[in-house]
């Protein structure tokens, strides 16, 4: 995936998608839950039942949190000369499900953001906001995301980053196993964003 923060990182997202910054990948959200999940989720290996008869635990709703990505590598890493620092507002919610023996089974987060991201050699900036659903499966080993996680429009020139639709792929091996819709986050396709910071 490309080198744009990770919506995972904006969002904050518990258990966890793109190179971008807030872009966190799909494992490095994993890996930010995976030391209070893990321990739980070894032992789910039961029939997708479980799942359909879990009950809701709110964790979070409507919490307000503050992301700041410096000096990220999202533009340089596709041959760009400057590095990307970006900030956030994210209003969370987050919803975890057990079944009746206890055990987390999934794991819902909806997470809506407001912000920007700067050229930090020349200061420009340009607005990016996004809402994200997210879905972590620890019965079935998925993760799911869908949403319009990023339509950056630019006067004269359209839209530059289009990243929506939904995407399934594998909770720990990252292996994608659907995807619908535009998602240039995901593959790393930042040269029209880039390109719209780095002019004058």
């Amino acid at each position: 995936m490309g080198g744009l923060l990770d919506p995972a990182q904006v969002c904050g997202a518990g258990k966890q998608g793109g190179r971008m910054r807030q872009h966190l990948s799909r494992k490095q959200l994993w890996r930010l839950h995976a030391l209070t999940l893990v321990l739980v989720a070894i032992g789910v290996g039961a029939l997708a039942s479980r799942a359909a008869a879990a009950k809701p635990t709110i964790i979070e709703k409507n919490n307000v949190l503050t992301r700041h990505f410096a000096a990220t590598d999202e533009c340089t890493s596709i041959g760009f000369d400057f590095t990307v620092t970006a900030d956030f507002v994210v209003h969370r919610s987050v919803t975890d499900f057990y079944d009746s023996s206890g055990t987390l089974v999934r794991e819902v987060v909806h997470a809506r953001f407001v912000g920007s991201e700067s050229n930090d050699l020349t200061g420009k900036s340009i607005p990016v906001n996004g809402v994200r659903h997210i879905v972590f499966d620890f019965v079935n080993g998925t993760f799911t995301e869908t949403g319009v996680l990023r339509h950056v429009t630019v006067p004269g020139q359209g839209i530059v980053l289009h990243e929506s639709g939904r995407i399934v792929s594998g909770l720990e091996s990252e292996e994608l196993i659907f995807e619908a819709g535009p998602h240039q986050l995901f593959h790393g396709d930042l040269a029209g964003f880039c390109s719209v910071l780095a002019a004058p």
